[in-house]
């Protein structure tokens, strides 16, 4: 529910609450003034971006890999194949295991 507020667009947010301040208005039977609607819009420009940075921040950091720095990857490449062919078995290896400490699998 606050993330889709925090995604909210200002002016529809701002419709919003003018909607909201003229349905009061015409419930209480007085007018009332809607300036303080801009001065939360202003607010909200600049609060929403911090929460929503702030609340999705542990789903976007990244998981030290479990082996230490600089450990060192052994790859077994079949014999007969070309260097071009060795090159990219390799690199299909690295590639995947750059992949697999990035984002590791659950229970893994």
């Amino acid at each position: 529910m606050i993330l889709r507020l925090l995604r909210t667009e200002p002016a529809v947010l701002r419709g919003l609450l003018v909607a909201i301040t003229a349905l009061a208005a015409a419930v209480l039977g007085r007018k009332v003034d809607t300036e303080w609607v801009d001065t939360t819009i202003g607010i909200y420009m600049l609060v929403a971006p911090l929460a929503a940075g702030l609340l999705i921040r542990q789903a976007v950091t990244p998981v030290r890999s479990q082996r230490p720095p600089g450990s060192a990857l052994t790859v077994n490449v079949a014999p007969g194949l070309s260097p071009e062919q060795a090159a990219e078995a390799v690199d299909r290896v690295v590639r995947r295991r750059h992949q697999a400490d990035l984002y590791p699998r659950e229970g893994a």
